[in-house]
């Protein structure tokens, strides 16, 4: 493996701070990187490493690189894999409480240009939120609060550290 490309100049050309890095064995240098101790197999375009030849040749099929990575989209069969299930109840955290936010936004043109083929087109500025309070263990809800007006995210913000004050104050007084 040769790592030259990265390296050029957009005209081309070899400026004085260029390196150029051959690697006899690129499995060897990514070795200590992962608990794994067998043998790493690395994927020449992205640089990720696999376990397995196997696992490698699968990620082989979709790997466009670092520079062009488009994503695999993968929709779901219908009668096979129509619903996605949580699994990971170890992973889970106790939460006392639950804040429940919604927001509604105004599209707004835009035209902007990031390079290539990309541009965004429309704006969203948010005008209005809701959020209540629901508590798990009591099955408590505090009433909604709806606002509806100017700087809608700053509020929300301000409203949202006021509700976790009055939270703190609540679970103080709990323990």
């Amino acid at each position: 493996m040769v790592l030259t490309d990265i390296t050029k100049s957009d005209e081309g050309k070899y400026g004085q701070k260029n390196h150029f890095l051959w690697i006899k064995n690129p499995d060897a240098l990514i070795y200590k990187d992962t608990s794994h101790k067998g043998k790493k197999h690395l994927c020449n375009r992205c640089f990720q490493s696999f376990p397995s030849s196997k696992s490698l040749t699968n990620h082989q099929e979709w790997c466009f690189g670092l520079g062009e990575s488009p994503q695999r989209v993968e929709l779901p069969v219908k009668g096979k894999n129509d619903f996605e299930e949580f699994k990971n109840f170890n992973r889970t955290m106790y939460a006392p409480c639950v804040i429940i936010a919604d927001f509604e936004a105004d599209n707004r043109k835009y035209n902007e240009n990031y390079g290539g083929n990309m541009h965004k087109i429309m704006k969203q500025k948010a005008n209005s939120f809701c959020y209540m309070v629901h508590w798990i263990e009591t099955d408590e809800t505090w009433r909604p609060f709806l606002y509806q007006g100017p700087n809608a995210t700053e509020e929300f913000v301000s409203r949202l550290d006021k509700e976790l004050k009055r939270i703190n104050d609540v679970l103080e007084v709990k323990v």
